[in-house]
Formats: C-alpha cells, sequence, structure tokens
C-alpha cells in the first residue's frame, strides 16, 4: 500500500518548550490544546503506511513579554518518528500573523515540491486559524491536494469567553467573518460534537465526530480506588469563566453543610479574583490557581469526585466537548457533569449527571453523589477509565483521522478521472 504523505499544521511543541513557554511568558497557552496534538502527533507515529511532516506556530501570545520578540525555523522533537518544525515569526500583533501566512506559503511549496509525484497526499490544520488555513486552502485548490481540518472551537464563540481589548477587538468582526468563509473551503472534517456539522458543513463534505482522546500514558501509576483522608474532595480543574459555570458551582457547594467536604479549582480566568472572595468566606474552598498539568493530574487521581459544571443552554456547548471530561474519565475518578448537548448518550453510562442546573438542583445533586457508598463511586470511575481507554484512545482516534484522509484522498482522486 502507499505511504500517505500529510502536512500538518498545529501549535504543539515538545513538553519541555510549553513548559519553558507557560513558565516565562505572562499569557498562558491552553494546557488542552498542546495535549491533544501531543495525543494526536503520538497516535499518528503509531501508524504505519504514513509520513507526516509537523509544522508548528508555538502557542505564544503576541506581545506576551517574557519570550522573545523573534523566532526562526527550529526543530522540535515530539515522537520518535515525527519531529515538529516551528515557524519563524515576530512576536508583534498583526506582522506575526503575515510571517504565519508566509510561512505557510514557504513550507507548502517545499513540500509540494518534494512530494510532486506521490498520489496520496494531504494537508491536515488544527483549526482553521486564518493566517494558516487562508494560504494552505488557497494551495490545496492550486494543487488539487485535498485539505481536512480539525475543528474543536468555532472562533466566534471562543472569543465571547473573555473580553477582547485593543486592536484585538477592533479585527475580531472581521476575523470572524473570513473564519467562517474559510471553513466552508475545507474537503474533510474532524469535529468534536455532531451538531457542529450542521452549523459548518453545508455542502455537506465527509466528516467524522472525534469528541477528544485520551492515552494511558496520561495516569501510568493509576491505584486501585481514589485517595482517602479525613475529607471528601470535588474537584475542577480549566478555565475559570462564569459563562462555563464556576460561579453556580461554587454557589451550590457552600449550600452543602459538611465540614469535611472540599472545593479544589484549578485553572484561571475571569471568576479568578472572585474565588479569593469565597474562599475567604468559606476556607473549604481552596483555590490553587495556574499550575503544571502534571500537578492536575495528581489531584484528578486524590480527588474524590472530579466535577464539569458546564451550563447546557449556553450555544456555544451544542459545539464543543469539553477534553477535560475526557481527561476526568482517564483518570478513573468518578465524574459529575452537566447533559452537555454534544456528548453522545454512550458517555452517559459512565458519568453523573446533573438534571437540575439551578444552584439549589446542583447542590442537591452534590450531595446525593458525595454520600453514595465509596466502592459505588470507585467502580462508576474505573468503568468510565475502561471506556475512554478502550474505545477512544489515542491511536484509535488518530486511524480514524487517516481513515477520513484515506475517503477524501480516493474522492479527489475519483473526480480527477471524471
Amino acid at each position: 500500500m502507499a505511504k500517505i504523505e500529510i502536512c500538518y499544521f498545529g501549535t504543539v511543541c515538545s513538553d519541555v518548550l510549553f513548559r519553558k513557554i507557560v513558565e516565562s511568558c505572562e499569557v498562558k497557552p491552553a494546557a488542552c490544546t498542546q495535549v491533544f496534538e501531543s495525543m494526536l502527533i503520538d497516535g499518528l507515529s503509531k501508524i504505519p503506511d504514513l509520513n507526516v511532516e509537523v509544522n508548528t506556530y508555538p502557542p505564544v501570545s503576541a506581545g506576551s513579554r517574557g519570550f522573545p520578540i523573534f523566532w526562526g525555523r527550529k526543530m522540535d522533537i515530539k515522537s520518535e518518528k515525527i519531529n515538529s518544525r516551528w515557524l519563524p515569526s515576530v512576536n508583534i500583533q498583526g506582522i506575526k500573523q503575515i510571517i504565519y501566512g508566509l510561512s505557510t506559503i514557504m513550507v507548502l511549496c517545499l513540500w509540494f515540491a518534494k512530494n510532486k509525484k506521490k498520489k496520496k497526499k494531504a494537508i491536515l490544520l488544527y483549526s482553521a486559524y486564518v493566517p494558516v488555513a487562508l494560504p494552505a486552502v488557497f494551495f490545496s485548490k492550486l494543487f488539487r491536494c485535498p485539505i481536512v481540518v480539525i475543528e474543536t472551537d468555532f472562533s466566534e464563540f471562543a472569543l465571547r469567553y473573555t473580553n477582547q481589548g485593543g486592536l484585538k477587538a477592533n479585527l475580531s468582526p472581521f476575523y470572524v467573518r473570513l473564519s467562517k468563509l474559510i471553513r466552508t473551503q475545507f474537503d474533510g472534517y474532524v469535529l468534536v460534537t455532531r451538531q457542529m456539522n450542521f452549523f459548518l458543513n453545508k455542502k455537506n463534505k465527509p466528516f467524522i465526530v472525534l469528541e477528544g482522546m485520551v492515552s494511558e500514558g496520561n495516569f501510568p501509576a493509576i491505584t486501585n480506588g481514589t485517595y482517602s483522608d479525613n475529607t471528601i474532595n470535588v474537584m475542577y480543574a480549566g478555565a475559570l469563566f462564569k459563562l462555563f459555570g464556576i460561579d453556580k458551582l461554587i454557589n451550590s457547594f457552600m449550600l452543602l453543610k459538611s465540614p469535611k467536604f472540599r472545593l479544589w479549582l484549578f485553572g484561571h480566568g475571569d471568576m479568578k479574583g472572585e474565588i479569593a472572595q469565597y474562599a475567604k468566606e468559606d476556607p473549604r474552598i481552596q483555590y490553587f490557581g495556574h499550575v503544571f498539568r502534571d500537578k492536575v493530574l495528581e489531584y484528578e487521581l486524590r480527588a474524590s469526585l472530579l466535577v464539569n459544571p458546564r451550563p447546557t443552554n449556553e450555544e456555544f456547548t451544542k459545539y464543543s466537548f469539553p477534553s477535560k471530561n475526557m481527561e476526568y474519565m482517564a483518570s478513573g475518578t468518578p465524574v459529575l457533569t452537566t447533559k452537555l448537548p454534544g456528548m453522545p448518550k454512550e458517555y452517559h453510562d459512565y458519568v453523573y449527571l446533573f438534571d437540575d442546573e439551578t444552584v439549589e438542583g446542583m447542590a442537591k445533586t452534590l450531595e446525593r453523589v458525595l454520600s453514595l457508598p465509596p466502592e459505588e463511586l470507585q467502580a462508576k470511575g474505573m468503568a468510565a477509565r475502561e471506556f475512554v481507554l478502550r474505545e477512544k484512545n489515542n491511536v484509535v482516534q488518530a486511524k480514524r483521522i487517516i481513515g477520513l484522509i484515506e475517503r477524501v484522498v480516493s474522492k479527489a482522486a475519483r473526480s480527477e478521472h471524471h
């Protein structure tokens, strides 16, 4: 079977360099993207008959102090089989995006020249990030090479999570319009919810729904059972946005009377200041701030219950599947989540669900779940872990993406012959 050549564009880097970016930059990059892409590259590296060239624009916010203004091309080790190459950039808003576009053009010119005789080839993008997606789509049309995008979020919703200011706020409407236009031009889509397909895939192009992925390597030292001490620990780790229901989670927790209960909060976001105030009112609330992922994983194993209060009535929840839920399930600690519209029903047997999302309703659900026998909680958590490691591991999911690319490549070949 002929090898498939893939030119990949994303934001992934080695864990060492990612840690350096987090430590040195005032604007912290999202760990969930780094984790997803790292698992994807690792999964792809285990598939035979595949050549993947990984090109990456490091996850450094434009103008972020603490990181060099300029960086050139740099090789970065990602796995035994696959290395990634940083695209050069000047880290100034506006200039950075132009240079990314030019770098993408340069990379694709060299890649097409190298692989012009190869029949099975495709471009794969992590997100329709406009400065990279625009030239990538243009070159895919020019050279009749299929292009597939992995969409985990939509810019029109992601930009609402935080208040935008300055140049970014002025350019956001234009960026969203351009992003919507480019999203219609791909030949295949990897989407995290089925609802995303109705939203963007108007031409009914090939697609798969892939909620996320896990790797057993995330929790190699899992113990049989949750951490036990004198407290019962409820944990949330992720973006601390009011839009994500964090205020409801805190207020519902504060209605619980037991002095044994603790609420552990990890991450950063617009609720940061309010959380400090809540912690003063109720010393059972502990805020750990933004910590490295290995620390978060350690606490997920120690927690009694992992919780995601993301509200189901917000429009954006149809078009997102929190990677946090997948990570939670892989830990073996039981999970309590809202009944997200983008979460397939196959997950419902493996998690506890909030049926009433009022503060009082959430408090009752927390009380009920936390009063269940430890053996029942442990069994639920371990069943969830076994499910995601079996059905949603990174090799299985990477093979599904390659299966989609194979379909898209075959479809393009057939249309050329007609």
